[in-house]
């Protein structure tokens, strides 16, 4: 047990970090009785080491992995696991977002005298990282859809949700945009892990997603090209996992006229255009088609919009200079 007591005592000293936490993993396979009680501690320590804007990447790959491979702890006590701690870890990724809106200064700015206070970015790098530690740990429980917890997976899954969406909703005034595009690479994947255990039929949980969804494509200009890629194919993993009688409906709403998505089919990023691509072929697969006169209505509706979007840039080449072919290419 020495080194889970030098591991919550080291402060300064990130080289250090490694061996110990190599250490009281050997402990936790070796006398699984004798860690458990400081599992607790142990995981707060590591998302300490791990959220630290500053921290290296070796020291944050080595937590990443620790607490990824300290899940059977995570099973043991699952209810603990996910109502105490990964809910704690949502709410404070939420808090940062709310105090990086809420920052009176310029994005990478300090308030005068107060060399404390966290500037934006840092704050919301912190909530990436956080969204990132729930996904990760989340995901290596492998909870099966059939387990008798699922009841109690469900409930922390809406929880879930709800902290999800109070990150993103904060990533509106525009501050530090590099950090609000790690917050929405990591919160859309987070949802697909949870979409299972919310009820995939349930038309609520699909206006939450989808509203989330289409909040943060609207920013897409702004978000970086991974950050748009991931979403979209996340929504693409959202619909495949949709019950085919309700993904019509969400066709319309994603490819309808007043969508944010027609605007990436001509996106920069060819991975971009690929992921929108394919969220298209999911949207009009014919399972998830109910009948001609939908797809019809779907198909027309966008060729409508197509053609519209060619007209624009058919006028735009007409009034621009013809000796330089940029907007033809276009």
């Amino acid at each position: 047990a020495d080194a889970v007591y030098a591991t919550e005592e080291l402060e300064e000293t990130a080289k250090l970090l490694l061996p110990l936490v190599d250490a009281a993993l050997e402990l936790a396979r070796l006398q699984p009785a004798i860690f458990q009680p400081h599992f607790r501690n142990i995981t707060d320590i590591l998302l300490g080491w791990y959220i630290e804007p500053q921290q290296t990447s070796a020291v944050r790959a080595k937590c990443e992995d620790a607490m990824k491979g300290l899940h059977s702890f995570w099973l043991g006590a699952l209810h603990f696991s996910l109502h105490e701690m990964l809910i704690e870890f949502l709410r404070d990724a939420e808090v940062y977002t709310k105090e990086a809106r809420a920052f009176p200064e310029p994005p990478n700015g300090r308030p005068p005298g107060d060399e404390d206070e966290e500037a934006p970015a840092d704050l919301l790098y912190k909530a990436s990282l956080l969204l990132r530690a729930s996904r990760l740990s989340f995901a290596s429980l492998a909870i099966p859809h059939n387990s008798p917890q699922f009841a109690d997976v469900a409930k922390f899954a809406d929880q879930a949700l709800e902290f999800v969406d109070g990150s993103l909703r904060q990533l509106e005034l525009g501050k530090c945009w590099d950090e609000g595009s790690d917050i929405v690479a990591q919160a859309f994947p987070f949802i697909v892990n949870l979409h299972p255990f919310l009820g995939p039929a349930k038309p609520e949980v699909q206006e939450k997603w989808l509203s989330l969804l289409l909040h943060c494509l609207a920013q897409a200009p702004r978000l970086r090209t991974t950050a748009v890629r991931d979403a979209v194919r996340a929504a693409r993993d959202l619909v495949e996992g949709t019950p085919a009688e309700a993904v019509s409906q969400l066709a319309e709403r994603l490819i309808g006229p007043e969508s944010p998505l027609l605007a990436l089919r001509l996106h920069s990023s060819a991975n971009v255009a690929e992921a929108v691509l394919g969220l298209y072929r999911s949207l009009l697969a014919p399972r998830s088609v109910p009948s001609l006169t939908a797809a019809f209505t779907i198909v027309t509706a966008e060729m409508r919009s197509s053609l519209g979007v060619l007209k624009q840039l058919s006028g735009a080449s007409e009034d621009g200079d013809e000796s330089t072919p940029s907007s033809n290419s276009k």
